[in-house]
């Protein structure tokens, strides 16, 4: 897993000063709130504190070594997005919208991701770390050589998602929505009994009494 490559030195800005910016690096972005009418973004060597996105829509977005920490990005869209070396940190992102998002070593660590829709996503040296995913859509998302620790998967949409070598330690996944595809992922012993029976019952396979017919 490859870190954020911050520069040594950012100069202090806020959200609105994006402002009809297209490319930005070397800023941290201290509070405010992403202004209307931004379409494309590019954001190089940047960290943002408590900034606000909240139901804002991007139709391309691309963050290449950044940190967001402690910000809002509940409903908010990003139509076409690219993730290297982020770091999403105590970020609330509830009904977060990013349908083919394409990330690479990038963390989530402590956020709220409930009712994310993440469909058709490739997720590739991705970690998610106690973070709140319940009710999310992964629907034919592809994960690759990722971990998803300590985190609430409960009714979410995985229906014809590609999991592969993927760590589950910790987390849950009661009332999932369809079968992965699951190639060597790895869970705890105490997980056995909660992963085995919606798989089970995903593939067609009952489990009842004898005397059940």
């Amino acid at each position: 897993m490859d870190e954020p490559r911050l520069p040594a030195e950012l100069e202090k800005v806020t959200a609105e000063d994006l402002h009809g910016a297209s490319v930005v690096d070397a800023a941290h972005f201290t509070g405010g709130t992403l202004p209307d009418g931004l379409e494309d973004l590019e954001l190089v060597g940047c960290r943002f504190t408590g900034a606000c996105f909240t139901g804002s829509t991007l139709r391309r977005i691309e963050l290449v070594d950044c940190v967001l920490e402690a910000c809002e990005l509940s409903g908010a869209t990003w139509e076409a997005a690219s993730l290297c070396r982020v770091r999403f940190e105590r970020c609330r992102m509830s009904g977060f919208t990013a349908p083919q998002l394409r990330a690479g070593h990038v963390v989530f660590d402590e956020c709220h991701l409930d009712g994310a829709w993440l469909r058709m996503s490739s997720l590739e040296h991705c970690h998610f770390e106690s973070c709140d995913l319940t009710g999310s859509d992964l629907y034919s998302a592809r994960v690759t050589t990722s971990a998803l620790r300590r985190c609430t998967l409960d009714r979410s949409e995985l229906s014809a998602a590609t999991l592969t070598d993927v760590a589950l330690h910790g987390s849950t996944i009661d009332g999932v929505t369809g079968a992965p595809t699951l190639k060597g992922i790895t869970i705890s012993p105490e997980q056995v009994v909660a992963f085995a029976v919606p798989v089970l019952g995903a593939v067609g396979i009952r489990i009842t009494d004898e005397d059940d017919g």
